[in-house]
């Protein structure tokens, strides 16, 4: 008997899945930059809202 040569799983994959999967990594990606930049613009925030560092850290933490 010959052993058939597997397909790698992502050759497996079909139009839908790949759709999905697209959807999703950018869904992460645009969250994981929404944190990345509330993180550069927390100072800011702080200073023209007048903001204590406590409440600026609660700030950071909630997101």
């Amino acid at each position: 008997m010959v052993k058939q040569p597997t397909r790698p799983w992502y050759r497996e994959v079909d139009r839908q899945q790949r759709k999905v999967f697209a959807a999703t990594f950018l869904a992460w990606m645009l969250d994981a930059f929404d944190f990345t930049i509330l993180t550069f613009i927390l100072i800011d925030i702080q200073q023209s809202f007048t903001v204590d560092r406590a409440l600026a850290g609660a700030l950071g933490t909630v997101t």
